[in-house]
Formats: structure tokens, C-alpha cells, sequence
């Protein structure tokens, strides 16, 4: 395969041209402009910066503003960025920028432009640059001489202190820092210096730091979580039980606790009156009168708070109140987040977390149905994405009430249908989830609706109003073991208590249970006996038996299937199968999602089995075939295997994460004075290699480009340089491999045929076959490593000690050839550890040079390294000029080898019909500069 041809559509830049536009630098008015937030703005002559108070901020007309002085000249075309430095005590996430022309001779009215940025809180100074390109062109073009600006953060709270330094308009793409090739030495162009842009066009990175997030913890340990996501309510009655006046209620608030328990919940969300919850929390709390109660009394239930946890003060008071209660869940910080509310949840989540960091901080999202606007965001997976990375949340969990009817009077199959990217929904979070090495909680609706528009949906079934139906327990076991067959760790049922003008949720306002109660009880009851099958356990895979698979997921294929299981097949429509395992034990799943028709499964299995009862015991199953006749909501588990090899839970450790690139922030650069300008780029790759990135694919065969291959699990930078004069230089990549990385990735890879299939070359395992290699272009023209015809072959079996590794190191007849199919050299440079067992992030080069007799020309070239796949760290490139015009490392070895022909910028010619001039001659390890 020619790496060449498959990625000519990623990250290839062309040169930039010597000439650099000087920066614009903008002043701020003296005074604040009328009608800003900010109370106070002065000037630091020492810091050189503004210093400014922010007062008010009432999230409509007045936001804290500053003004910039007029520009005095004509801006330069390629000024499209504004930047700025700050320093702030609270975040910023919106930006609105308002361009003003002033003078006699002003026309046309201010132009707004608002902007999603993030502006974390920090004592240090930060940049921030924006992309201004588009509010440059329009009508009025900014740059215009007498035009100003004013800048406004729509989202900063006050009271606040921020202060500014350095605001100018500037290119969007240029090098950080100037690097200039110089004959006669060894120059060194840093990784951690690549070129810097808004745009990001330098550069392409999916690093997140996942060992940074909290770590899921289980609220209830032992057990599988069952939330009432809003709880009893509390009701004036005159008696209860022969009591009267406000005891009354207290007991009737206990009776209702006790009901919710028995219906199988563990978790119940907390309510808005602080007495309620402390009365909860724990035994001997009065609530209104002198009389203590516990509302838990005799319950195995514990509590979500939600109310209180506002304000710093409320805080402190709430969680420092609940945090020693054995009866505390957690918290419930945020419920279906807009993207520009992210910010502010993570804030909010850091500020809960400070006070109490053992118990579980939990938030909910919105599901894949919702229209871009009311997320923020122009797809789900985006969506959930930021939600994560911003918010710094350790758990997911989503609401998507599937089941929807489409006619009024009409609760028949006609009418009520299971919405067709219920599963995608499920594809995304489960994904996501595990690409985060987190849970994820789904959710049963459990109440109808009246009837409403689709105007906050972007509904895939039907443009027109719909209506939830009465809850019906099969339609309720449809969400919910869907949800447990793709890895649920967690159950929630909205509501728990009527509301919203219906009076058909599990339990009403006055503590009637209604028919969904027994609903609920039903389904928890088996949930519960099942613990021992799904708490914990870990979604492998998921196909589908339909004709037609669901959107956004796979058909399921017997190479899917464990082993014993020769096929499973269903009647109707089809039905999803899963394979799940626990620890050591390996089960299969199948749910019929039908909502009012019966399907039939039929599975074939060569050895012995066990089935899982509903009510937690096995059957024993003989090698043979079994039918069995699913209801709506119905399922089968098989125990297929009790001694299955553990899941590999190693979570690579990447070093920590230092501030000299506080302009960008998704790529993990490391501070380490053994590295050359004490910093170097650690992963160059996504180290969740496992997985297919966070982004499900949604053709059924998941089919992928290379070129998206190499960005997932890949990066990308480039950098300018600036030849002195005209060069025939070498170059060596500063790199190092650590053992327990690469061993993993390069025995195992990740399989193809379940998260991916790259198109034209379906069995491909792109990690296993580009564990730590690279590309390198220069002035988009990609080389050719000089010195690598050959690579160590890699285990299949991975070992801490890398025994294995090293035997094959010694023997290169077990070393396998680096060329593509076709017998051409490879335009990929591999790398691998020095041996076995060596975690070392210690630089090094390889002993000849990576790329050789490469001609440079006098001025600015562009450098673009690649990185194919994690696990590699890169320090910098050594170039040096070669030695004996450009021959460089000549041995008379490989005299039988084909010889190749390129011009001094690396492409193959025929030398039978290239013009006069200087070429190089390849053969084997020897090249030469010839002239033909």
C-alpha cells in the first residue's frame, strides 16, 4: 500500500511565503464604553496590561465590555485573527466582538460577531486567538482606518477580575518561533515548536488525557444502580394514619420512600426543601416539628442531591452537610447541558468536587434526536465529545424516550413506533463510554405526554407533532435491557412521580401507585437478580440480525459470535445481539425491540452452555439448537464461557502536561530536561488505540477512508524553516518507543471488521501494522526513509519482559520488509523500542539517517511530519547538511538490489526520460548524486 496515494487528502500544506504581516496592536479606550459590565479599568504601566473589575453582567443588555481605540491605517489583508492575553478569576466561554465605524463620514450600523471560545480561570497569562476572517469581509470590512471595536464576555460572572494585555489583530498561520538552517551544524527544529494557527491548519491531534477524568465510581457498591430521576413530593394532608397536623405529612413523605424502595430503586433524586433531604441523609433530623425522623428508616436507598449547590456558600453548607452520610449518591450538577453551558458546568463540578471528591458528581445529556441548536453543536457525537472534555465529567448519561406515537387517538402499532436511531443513540454513549474508559446510564420513560410538537427535534421517523404513550411495561422493557445489552451500568426512570398534567407515572402526587409502578417493580426485580451478569460487565460488540440494520450500527456476522456459538437467527424484523463479559465470564444477549409483536431466536451452540433466568439462576443447555419465543421487551442471556481470558484494562501513562503551548491544549506536551529544550510532544497518536476514535461510522460496515484512518489514530504538525542557503542536508527523528506501549499495540492492534473496515483493504489492522511510524513531507512532497528496508516483526503475544521481542531483534531473517505489496520502498517510517522490557522515553536517533541527501533551497520551506499511529514520542528533527555532496553512509552491501531514481526532492523518476540535471541513485543502502 502506498502511504503516499492514501493520504493525500490529510495534512498536506503548502509552503509559506517569506513574507509576514506585521501584527496590528490595539489599544483600550480610557474610559468604558457606556452600558458595560466592567465597574472599574485601569492601567498597569509595570505589567503593561489593563486591569478590570467586573460588576454586572445581567445576561442581556449590559455585559462586560471594553473599547478599543480607532485604527489609524488600513489593516493588512491576512490580519484575521484577533488575540489577546489574559489572566481572569472566572471563565469565559461566549465572545462577542462589535465593529463600529466612526467619523464624518460613518455608514452602516455595528456589526456583531459572537464566538464559542474557552477561557478557563487562570492566575497566569493565557492567549486567546479568534478567528475573525468572516468579519472582515460583509458590507463594512473591518480594517478600515477610524473603524473600532469593542469586546464583550457574554458569560462572565461578576463580581469578577481580569485583566488584558496585548490585544491585536495578527495572521492566522506562522511560526512560533524563527528556525533557520545553518550548514555546518546540527540544527534542531522542535517539536513542541510547531507552526501556530486558529484555524488549526498546523496542526491535528485527538489527545485527551482520560486518565484526567474522575473516575467513575458505583453509587451504591455491590450493587446495580436504579434511579428515580425526580422523587416523591411532599403533600399537605390533614391525616395520615390517624396522625394530623405537619406530622402527618412527614409520615406520609416516609411511606412514600419506602414504596419508591420497594418497587426496586436504590437511588431517588433529592427534593428543593433542605429539610426533606438532611431528614434523608441521616436518622435524628427534625423537618417541622420537634420531633426527629428518618425518612430511610429501614430503606436500602440512597440520594442524589440536587438543590443547593448554586453558590459557594450553598455549597459549603450542602456538601459539607452530606458528604459523611452513608446514604449520599452523590450529586446531580447539570441536566441536558447546551454546549455553551459546559464551561460553567465544569466549573460547577470542580467547585463540588473541592469539597467532597469521593462520591459521584452526575450529569445528563440530551439525546441524538435534538436539533443542532439545542445542543450547540452540528452533530451528537460532537456533542457528547465536548460535553466530556469540557464539562471534566467521569460518567455519561443521556435521556432518549424512543418509544413515540404519532396519532392521538391511536395507541396501536400503527401509530406507536420505536424511533429509528434509538440504537445509534446507544451506539454513540456506549462507544463513547468505553473510548472514555467510563460507564454510562440510560434512561425509561415511564410516563405518557400530551401532545406537542417536534420543534426541538430533528425527528428521523416523521415531520410532525407526537405524544408519549401510557407507559406499558413491554415498552418500558425495550429501553431499559436494550440499554443493558449495549453495557448500561446504571437505570433511570423518568419520572418516577406523576407531573406535567399526566397522572400515569409510577406513582402519583398523593402516593397512589399507578400500573407503571408495577411496571418498574417488575423489570428492577429482574435487573437486581441479574446483578451478577451486568453489574460491571463490558459491552465487546453489538450486530444486529435485521435485514436492515438500524441506523448507526452493524450487522451482526457469525465471526462476531463466541466461540461455541455456530449462529443465531430470528424471525420478524430482527434483533439485537450482544456479547458482554465480566470478569472472566463471557455472556450473549439478545432483546426483541419489537413494541407490540413476538419474534422467535434460534441458536445454534456446539458445546454446552448455561442459560441466565430472569430471576438470576442458570439452566443448563446442550450442545444442539434452541427456538424460543421473545414477547416485546423479552430477552435471552447465555453463559458461554466461565473461564474467558480477563479484558486488558492497561491505560498507558503519559507524562504530565506542562503550559508551554497554552495556545493549544489538545496535545499532550511534556516538560523533561532530558529532552532537547526540555519539552517533547508525548503521544503521537490517540493511546486508546483500541477503539475507532469517539465517532461510530454509520454505514453497517463501518467502513472508513485511510485517510481518516490516519487521522484518528494519528497526528499531524508542521513546521517553517528558513534555509540559509541552498543545502543538501540529513535528517534524524528524535524519538522514543516505550515496550509496554508499543508491545501492546503492535501484537494486537485493533481488529477490524466490528469498530472499523478500511475501505479497499477490509482486513487491514491499522494499528497493529502502524504502531509508532510516520511520514515526512516537505513542501507537500512526501520522502522516502533512506535507511529501512527492513523492520522486527512484533509477537502476537504480548509480554512485560519482551523476550519474544528481543529474539527477534537479534535475528533480522525474522524481520519483515518495510516495502509495499507492490515491491516499491515505503514511504512510512517505523520506529520501535530499543528492546523488550525498555520503557524508556529517553530520545534517540537511529543510527543512520532517517532521510538522506535531501536538497533544500535557499528560503522558507514547510515541514510536515505525520504520525500514523500511536505509540511514539517525538522530540525534534536533527537536519544537518550531508557530507561528500550529499553521499552519504555509502557501503558496498545489497549490490543485487533494484536500483531507484529520484530527483532532489525525493520523487521516483525514470531516468530513461528525465531532463538534464542532478539526480540521486539508490541501490539498496548506497545512493549517489548523479548527473544524468
Amino acid at each position: 500500500m502506498k502511504i503516499r496515494s492514501i493520504l493525500s487528502g490529510f495534512a498536506i500544506f503548502a509552503a509559506i511565503a517569506a513574507y509576514a504581516a506585521t501584527p496590528y496592536s490595539l489599544g483600550l479606550e480610557d474610559n468604558l464604553p457606556e452600558g458595560t459590565g466592567f465597574s472599574a479599568q485601569t492601567w498597569d504601566d509595570n505589567a503593561k496590561c489593563w486591569n478590570l473589575t467586573g460588576g454586572k453582567n445581567d445576561f442581556d443588555k449590559v455585559r462586560p465590555t471594553v473599547q478599543c481605540k480607532p485604527l489609524t491605517e488600513k489593516l493588512d489583508a491576512d490580519l484575521t485573527v484577533l488575540a489577546f492575553d489574559y489572566k481572569s478569576d472566572t471563565p469565559v466561554g461566549n465572545f462577542q466582538m462589535v465593529v463600529y465605524n466612526s467619523g464624518s463620514n460613518a455608514t452602516g450600523s455595528p456589526r456583531k460577531s459572537s464566538y464559542i471560545i474557552k477561557m478557563p480561570a487562570s492566575e497566569q497569562w493565557r492567549t486567546v486567538r479568534i478567528n475573525i476572517k468572516a468579519a472582515r469581509g460583509g458590507l463594512t470590512k473591518l480594517g478600515v482606518p477610524k473603524q473600532y471595536i469593542t469586546m464583550a464576555f457574554m458569560d462572565l460572572q461578576c463580581p469578577s477580575n481580569m485583566s488584558l494585555k496585548n490585544i491585536r489583530f495578527e495572521q492566522d498561520v506562522y511560526p512560533l518561533v524563527e528556525q533557520n538552517l545553518v550548514p555546518g551544524k546540527d540544527n534542531l527544529v522542535e517539536a513542541e515548536n510547531f507552526n501556530t494557527s486558529v484555524s488549526q491548519a498546523t496542526h491535528t491531534s485527538r489527545y485527551f488525557n482520560t486518565a484526567a477524568l474522575p473516575k467513575y465510581k458505583n453509587p451504591v457498591p455491590g450493587k446495580f444502580p436504579i434511579y428515580a430521576f425526580t422523587s416523591v413530593s411532599f403533600e399537605t394532608v390533614d391525616e395520615f394514619e390517624g396522625v394530623t397536623g405537619p406530622r402527618a405529612w412527614e409520615l406520609l413523605m416516609q411511606k412514600k420512600y419506602k414504596d419508591l424502595a420497594e418497587a426496586g430503586f436504590n437511588i431517588t433524586e433529592g427534593c428543593a426543601y433542605s429539610g426533606v433531604d438532611r431528614a434523608a441523609l441521616f436518622p435524628g433530623q427534625t423537618i417541622n416539628t420537634d420531633e426527629p425522623i428518618d425518612l430511610f428508616e429501614g430503606l436500602d436507598l440512597k440520594i442524589m442531591l440536587r438543590a443547593g449547590l448554586d453558590s459557594p456558600s450553598d455549597r459549603k453548607n450542602v456538601v459539607g452537610f452530606a458528604k459523611n452520610s452513608p446514604r449520599l449518591a452523590g450529586y446531580c450538577i447539570k441536566d441536558e447541558p447546551h454546549v455553551k453551558d459546559l464551561d460553567a458546568m465544569g466549573s460547577k463540578l470542580d467547585a463540588v468536587r473541592d469539597l467532597d471528591d469521593e462520591h459521584l458528581l452526575y450529569g445528563n445529556l440530551l439525546h441524538i434526536n435534538t436539533v443542532p441548536a439545542a445542543i450547540g453543536a452540528s452533530s451528537y457525537d460532537y456533542y457528547v465529545n465536548e460535553y466530556v472534555k469540557r464539562s471534566g465529567i467521569g460518567m455519561l448519561s443521556y435521556d432518549y424516550y424512543a418509544v413515540r406515537q404519532f396519532d392521538q387517538n391511536d395507541e396501536s402499532s400503527a401509530s406507536v413506533k420505536l424511533m429509528p436511531n434509538f440504537f445509534q443513540n446507544l451506539e454513540v454513549i456506549s462507544k463513547l463510554a468505553k473510548y472514555y474508559n467510563t460507564s454510562f446510564w440510560a434512561f425509561t420513560r415511564a410516563m405518557s405526554s400530551t401532545w406537542h410538537s417536534s420543534g426541538m427535534e430533528n425527528s428521523v421517523l416523521e415531520k410532525k407533532p407526537y405524544k408519549y404513550p401510557a407507559p406499558k411495561e413491554e415498552h418500558m422493557r425495550v429501553q431499559a435491557f436494550s440499554a443493558l445489552l449495549y453495557g448500561a451500568q446504571g437505570l433511570q426512570y423518568w419520572p418516577y412521580m406523576s407531573c406535567d398534567g399526566c397522572n400515569d407515572a409510577p406513582i402519583t402526587r398523593d402516593g397512589t401507585k399507578n400500573p407503571a409502578w408495577y411496571y418498574a417493580k417488575n423489570i428492577n426485580t429482574e435487573v437486581t437478580a441479574l446483578t451478577w451478569v451486568f453489574l460491571g460487565a463490558e459491552m465487546l460488540h453489538v450486530g444486529h440480525t435485521n435485514a436492515q440494520t438500524p441506523l448507526g450500527c452493524l450487522r451482526l456476522t457469525n465471526d462476531m459470535l463466541p466461540k461455541g456459538i455456530s449462529s443465531v437467527t430470528t424471525s420478524g424484523n430482527g434483533m439485537p445481539v450482544s456479547l458482554l463479559q465480566n470478569e472472566k465470564n463471557l455472556f450473549m444477549m439478545t432483546v426483541n425491540p419489537e413494541l407490540f409483536e413476538n419474534q422467535s431466536i434460534t441458536i445454534k451452540n456446539d458445546k454446552a452452555v448455561k442459560q441466565v433466568l430472569p430471576d438470576g439462576t442458570t439452566k443448563d443447555i446442550a450442545a444442539g439448537e434452541n427456538t424460543y419465543d421473545l414477547a416485546p421487551g423479552g430477552y435471552i442471556i447465555y453463559l458461554v464461557d466461565e473461564n474467558a481470558t480477563p479484558i486488558d484494562q492497561y491505560v498507558s501513562t503519559s507524562p504530565e502536561q506542562s503550559n508551554y503551548r497554552d495556545d493549544y491544549n489538545d496535545m499532550l506536551i511534556a516538560a523533561d530536561e532530558t529532552a532537547s529544550n526540555g519539552h517533547y510532544i508525548a503521544d503521537m497518536g490517540d493511546n486508546n488505540w483500541k477503539l475507532y476514535s469517539g465517532i461510530t461510522p454509520e454505514s453497517a460496515d463501518r467502513t472508513i477512508s485511510t485517510s481518516e484512518a490516519a487521522a484518528n489514530w494519528g497526528q499531524s504538525y508542521t513546521y517553517t524553516v528558513n534555509a540559509t542557503e541552498d543545502m543538501t542536508v540529513n535528517i534524524f527523528v528524535g524519538h522514543s518507543v516505550p515496550w509496554s506501549d508499543y508491545g501492546r499495540v503492535a501484537s494486537v492492534g485493533a481488529k477490524p471488521g466490528i469498530s472499523y473496515s478500511i475501505e479497499n483493504n477490509p482486513t487491514l489492522n491499522w494499528p497493529k501494522q502502524y504502531a509508532a511510524s510516520m511520514t515526512l513531507s516537505i513542501d507537500g512532497v512526501e520522502l522516502t526513509p533512506a535507511n529501512q528496508p527492513m523492520r522486527p516483526a512484533v509477537p502476537e503475544t504480548f509480554t512485560e519482559d519482551g523476550a519474544e521481542f528481543n529474539r527477534i531483534l537479534a535475528d533480522k531473517s525474522q524481520w519483515v520488509s518495510t516495502k509495499n505489496t507492490n515491491g516499491t520502498a515505503s514511504n512510512v517510517l517505523y520506529f520501535w523500542p530499543k528492546q523488550g522490557g525498555d520503557n524508556s522515553f529517553a530520545t534517540q536517533y537511529n543510527e543512520k539517517p532517517d532521510y538522506q541527501a535531501v536538497h533544500l533551497t535557499k528560503g522558507e520551506h514547510v515541514i510536515t511530519i505525520n504520525s500514523l499511529c500511536y505509540p511514539w514520542h517525538f522530540d525534534n528533527l536533527k537536519i544537518n547538511d550531508s557530507n561528500t555532496s550529499g553521499i552519504d553512509n555509502i557501503v558496498n552491501d545489497n549490490l543485487d538490489a533494484p536500483v531507484e531514481w529520484y530527483n532532489l526532492q525525493g520523487i521516483r523518476i525514470n531516468p530513461e526520460t528525465a531532463s538534464p540535471g542532478l539526480y540521486l541513485r539508490r541501490q539498496g543502502s548506497k545512493t549517489e548524486k548523479i548527473a544524468l
